[in-house]
């Protein structure tokens, strides 16, 4: 049921007091009341402020510690409003506004929103308020908060569910710790990251680049420094987790076209640095772990991959060169790209050299011509069967490359 009130009635709040102590009755958080002229009376009036009068100045101001103090009252006086559990949720909502609006620094805030979760609330009201945002972290995740306001209610939900986690049902909490993992990216503090990181280490290894993918995609989105550093901390306590953690943040860039210039971009990829720089074939296989299109977005990305870790160029994964993974995407570009960053055009690989092997392929033949004109040792040109060695010194690239349209003429498909 819905009841209409009159501001101008001079028993307009007796009137809300009346109606908040009916049993039936449930109160919103707020509602905008007009003036006959049209703009809006105190823009917006708490209706808990007006029910619960004698404290209305303390929880309407900024002053969040009174307001604390006064709630704390105000929930004690007034059981008979407050046996609702939805009157109960209003408070703590604004409460939760009140404090974020309070002219005092994050940490102090922190503090407050401790004490309001802690003493002034009882667990039992938030329960199932945990479980059920839990349920919905996929939807929650995905909106997009269109105020400073709407987003510290966000995190608030976020925070509740762990300050429950423990009370959950712990396959409720498997089936989701994905979504909780990216909550904790965008909205989390760094006792979340370690808490969630704690479940994380608790599954299968096969699923841990799920969960940390999740985790800084959040942080991709929040553009969170310290929250990132938090979770590359606590990585290290999984199994190949500093692989995990780098190899998740290639795979964000390219499954998400970042943009490669952005600031946040550029102190994630910095974490790579370390581990990059050091000569392991697991490690330099990052870039290609991922089954990624061949796009402007992606060679872009490798062009920046190999500006920074530029000796990859040329170190096997798994014994198979990066320049020869190209050639199996038939990517005349990236083959280019890998070549100006210093890929050898002259590499052996088993039984055969690489320009014997492409000119087995009619189609590889635009790929041949590039590793001729990379190769400024003229081995590539001898291997090809274009020149003999008593001409190696003398023959020009430009004769060399006449010959070989020559000899190996492109398909008319091509």
């Amino acid at each position: 049921m819905t009841i209409k009130f009159d501001f101008s009635d001079g028993n307009f709040q007796s009137n809300l007091v009346k109606a908040a102590k009916d049993p039936k009755f449930v109160m919103t958080t707020k509602f905008g009341v007009r003036k006959k002229d049209g703009r809006l009376k105190g823009c917006i009036i708490y209706v808990l402020n007006l029910v619960l009068k004698p404290f209305r100045r303390s929880i309407a101001s900024t002053n969040a510690e009174k307001s604390l103090a006064t709630a704390q009252k105000t929930i004690e006086s007034a059981r008979e409003i407050f046996s609702d559990l939805q009157n109960f949720r209003n408070m703590h909502k604004i409460l939760e506004r009140t404090i974020f609006l309070a002219r005092i620094d994050q940490a102090e805030k922190e503090k407050m929103m401790a004490i309001l979760n802690s003493k002034i609330f009882p667990s039992e009201a938030f329960l199932e308020d945990a479980q059920e945002n839990l349920k919905n972290l996929e939807t929650i995740n995905s909106i997009q908060p269109a105020s400073e306001l709407e987003k510290n209610e966000i995190k608030g939900k976020v925070a509740n569910i762990f300050r429950f986690l423990d009370s959950i049902d712990s396959a409720i909490i498997h089936s989701h710790l994905n979504e909780l993992a990216e909550a904790v990216g965008k909205y989390g503090s760094i006792s979340m990251v370690n808490e969630v990181f704690k479940r994380i280490n608790t599954e299968p290894s096969s699923k841990h680049f799920i969960f940390v993918k999740a985790a800084i995609s959040g942080t991709f989105l929040s553009k969170n420094k310290e929250i990132l550093n938090a979770i590359q901390q606590d990585v290290r306590s999984l199994a190949n987790g500093e692989f995990l953690f780098h190899a998740a943040i290639v795979y964000i860039a390219l499954e998400n076209e970042l943009d490669l210039s952005d600031d946040f971009f550029n102190f994630a990829f910095d974490f790579c640095k370390p581990t990059l720089q050091r000569d392991d074939n697991e490690v330099s296989g990052l870039f290609f772990l991922m089954d990624c299109p061949i796009n402007k977005y992606s060679l872009a990305f490798a062009e920046k991959f190999l500006t920074r870790f530029p000796h990859l160029v040329n170190h096997p994964i798994n014994h198979v060169h990066p320049i020869l993974l190209a050639i199996a995407n038939n990517s005349v570009a990236l083959i280019e790209l890998f070549l100006e960053k210093g890929a050898n055009p002259n590499i052996q690989i088993p039984k055969l050299k690489l320009i014997q092997l492409v000119l087995k392929d009619p189609l590889l033949y635009p790929i041949a011509e590039r590793l001729i004109k990379a190769d400024t040792s003229k081995q590539t040109w001898l291997d090809a069967g274009l020149i003999e060695v008593s001409e190696k010194e003398t023959i020009s690239l430009e004769k060399v490359l006449e010959r070989f349209k020559a000899t190996y003429p492109l398909p008319a498909s091509i």
